[in-house]
């Protein structure tokens, strides 16, 4: 691949837990990535909501990016991205997690820049 290359990928599709290391998405040398698009699917039926927390290069308070909660009342699937919003580069990173259960299911997509 030549610098400036753009490739689409798909980095993370998952349920989450209420653990970040489940869920992380890191830079990597010679690479930018784009993050496009982060959608959310509940998968649990009923009234029970779930809250999502979204961090960027860490995982500790400070490092709060986002907090969601997932209304099911609301519907079941979630885009709470569209367009060109964050960019990991190496040693950066991205992590996501869920309040309880495993019932959230994570998709994201993004672009891929090569660097070197």
């Amino acid at each position: 691949m030549a610098i400036g290359d753009m490739t689409p990928k798909e980095w993370l599709q998952k349920s989450l837990t209420t653990l970040t290391i489940d869920s992380t998405i890191s830079g990597a040398v010679g690479v930018r990535k784009y993050i496009t698009s982060i959608t959310l699917n509940l998968q649990t039926g009923g009234t029970l909501g779930r809250t999502i927390t979204i961090y960027k290069n860490g995982t500790s308070t400070s490092n709060e990016i986002l907090k969601l909660y997932l209304n099911p009342a609301n519907g079941v699937a979630y885009t709470i991205m569209n367009g060109l919003s964050f960019f990991l580069e190496n040693g950066q990173s991205m992590s996501f997690k869920q309040d309880i259960g495993t019932d959230v299911v994570i998709l994201v997509n993004g672009i891929e820049e090569n660097l070197v």
